[in-house]
């Protein structure tokens, strides 16, 4: 499959914002330990940040596993079939995939508006900058699949291949 050079520019990113949110989650909790057990004075904010940046962390990964072919699956079918097949019950599943990424962002927008007025305990960040990030994993997931399809119609693979 062909990629583009934007497309790697954009997974590249999606990779640092990996990188840098876990480096936080670590750092936070760390502090944490440190303040806790050395300063004998827990921070109060670094739980709560440890939990919302886990949650951006695990919506990044739901893209970064489909970008990469690793989310947990049963393949025994698939390859088993002949590549003409094989690729017609993938195209499927990315369709069940979109569908269901798109259903979820339009019927999950009631919760992103309510949220905006919602602050965080702790922190006093709109519970919106925590619901978003779904709606940013489906939307990755959903142009990667839309570019998957360009990419394929634009460079179609032989019959011979899978």
């Amino acid at each position: 499959m062909v990629i583009s050079k934007p497309r790697m520019v954009a997974r590249r990113i999606g990779e640092a914002a990996i990188i840098v949110l876990f480096g936080i989650m670590v750092a936070s909790a760390v502090g944490q330990v440190i303040s806790r057990y050395v300063f004998n004075a827990p921070l109060t904010w670094s739980e709560e940040l440890s939990r919302y940046v886990f949650i951006w962390l695990s919506f990044l990964g739901v893209w970064y596993a489909w970008v990469r072919r690793e989310h947990l699956g049963i393949d025994v079918l698939p390859q088993m079939l002949p590549p003409r097949p094989r690729r017609l019950l993938m195209t499927f599943l990315e369709f069940t995939v979109l569908v269901f990424a798109i259903a979820s962002l339009y019927y999950g927008q009631r919760i992103l508006e309510v949220s905006i007025r919602q602050p965080s305990a702790v922190l006093r960040v709109p519970m919106a900058w925590i619901y978003v990030s779904y709606y940013v994993a489906m939307t990755l997931v959903s142009l990667e699949i839309l570019l998957d399809w360009f990419s394929r119609w634009r460079h179609p693979v032989p019959e011979t291949e899978g």
